[in-house]
């Protein structure tokens, strides 16, 4: 059995050394450039082919359209430049095909996808976008990847996937997508649906990065299985907003050394809302905010694994029983952070009953080499131990209650009374008193 090779189109831009040769079947004239692109894609055979741009500059007035399967349009490299006047590139329907090696500066949006199943998006810039980078309808089939993208400088968002029916129609896989903010920027990675809580998604992204944004880096909003790993998201110290927004979502997991880093004081590295069964181990907290983490009612469910808090302020949370109080563990989750208290001056381990809703929380230091427990206020010890292991309660060096034993109820210090008026039964009496001895 033997296969016919899909054709290959050449197109060469106005300014392309290529446009003088004999071999690019098209040759653009600097002006409506999407003619010839979309003539070249009209001309492939319905079980596809390969479309090649030239280096040079394309003026694209209205975005070429592929609705074919099995379609390859590449450039070579960032030295091809799609400059369009409104979007610069349409997929519908486009099943299989193969984007890469080009650059699309300006226009509205760079790249429309309406159902790419198993295609691939790969060697990519946008840069100076006025609405979006890259647009997904999340709605078509997708199973999609994305790899190896750069959008810089997009006034809106950069990455936005947008669901409106709960159907599961794939996923999208991206891998070192990065999507760098410009001034005018709203979002980095937008991954929403309108179509209720916990649509189904199936979203994968690795060593991806969205870094200085006023706004939002990752917004995950209604959906369901979102997988994030190996990523770094950061705002500008003006940001106000939370830097991860995740929000009426389920079965989340952040993990990998995933890095997310805050803006302005007043804002949060993390914020939960609505949201179950998400798992955050091996990420890191950082930036200029106040706090890691806004836990607001209604989350469920959440997993606080292995975490690394940098945080100028030093905070983990707004309130650390917020977090724990409103999540339910089943012991799935450590019981055990570290946090500095309001007021305190020093880090601590607290240690609180993931069993008990709403328990406060006790917290342990190491103090010039002793180990103290301290009340809930974090004001006072309420027991040490001291280097030579001998373990005491702070009251001991106190006037005040002491310890009691026999079921005696703690009692103040006793002070023996010496001299000729003493008796033995002063001496039982003490005794007594402090409840070391029972009265017969």
């Amino acid at each position: 059995m033997s296969f016919a090779q899909p054709p290959t189109i050449f197109v060469a831009a106005a300014n392309s050394l290529r446009n003088n040769m004999t071999d690019p079947t098209y040759k653009c004239d600097g002006v409506d450039d999407h003619l010839q692109i979309q003539a070249a894609i009209d001309a492939l055979p319905s079980d596809g082919g390969r479309v090649v741009l030239s280096e040079g500059k394309f003026n694209v007035a209205t975005a070429p359209v592929i609705n074919k399967t099995d379609i390859s349009l590449e450039g070579l490299g960032y030295s091809t430049i799609l400059m369009p006047a409104g979007d610069g590139l349409s997929l519908v329907g486009a099943d299989r095909c193969n984007i890469g090696n080009m650059r699309i500066t300006g226009g509205a949006t760079g790249i429309s996808i309406v159902g790419a199943k198993d295609s691939i998006f790969h060697e990519l810039l946008l840069d100076e976008q006025t609405a979006s980078g890259i647009v997904v309808d999340g709605d078509a089939p997708t199973e999609t990847v994305f790899r190896d993208i750069t959008m810089r400088d997009v006034d809106g968002i950069g990455f936005s996937y947008v669901r409106t029916n709960v159907d599961d129609s794939g996923g999208i896989y991206m891998d070192r997508v990065r999507t760098i903010r410009g001034a005018g920027s709203t979002l980095g990675f937008s991954l929403a649906s309108s179509a209720g809580s916990e649509t189904a998604s199936f979203i994968f992204m690795d060593q991806c990065v969205a870094d200085g944004y006023v706004n939002t880096a990752l917004l995950i909003d209604n959906l369901a299985q979102v997988r994030v790993s190996q990523s770094w998201f950061a705002q500008a110290a003006s940001a106000t907003d939370p830097c991860v927004d995740i929000d009426g979502s389920f079965a989340v997991t952040i993990d990998g050394g995933t890095s997310m880093q805050g803006g302005a004081a007043t804002g949060f590295a993390l914020s939960l809302r609505a949201c179950h069964e998400v798992i955050l181990n091996d990420v890191m907290f950082g930036g200029s905010c106040d706090f890691a983490i806004n836990a607001e009612a209604g989350i469920n469910g959440i997993y606080l694994g292995q975490h690394h808090n940098f945080l100028a302020s030093g905070d983990l949370t707004n309130s650390e029983e917020n977090l724990y109080s409103r999540t339910v563990f089943f012991k799935q989750g450590p019981v055990a952070f570290v946090t500095r208290p309001s007021g305190g001056t020093f880090d601590v381990m607290a240690i609180l009953d993931a069993d008990t809703v709403g328990g406060a929380p006790k917290y342990i230091r190491n103090s010039n080499g002793t180990l103290q427990f301290l009340n809930t206020a974090f004001d006072a010890s309420i027991l040490e131990l001291l280097d030579n292991a001998e373990l005491r309660p702070v009251d001991l060096r106190q006037t005040g209650p002491n310890l009691g034993f026999y079921n005696h109820a703690t009692s103040t210090q006793q002070v023996l009374a010496t001299g000729a008026a003493a008796t033995v039964d002063d001496v039982i009496t003490a005794l007594q008193a402090l409840g070391l001895v029972a009265q017969s």
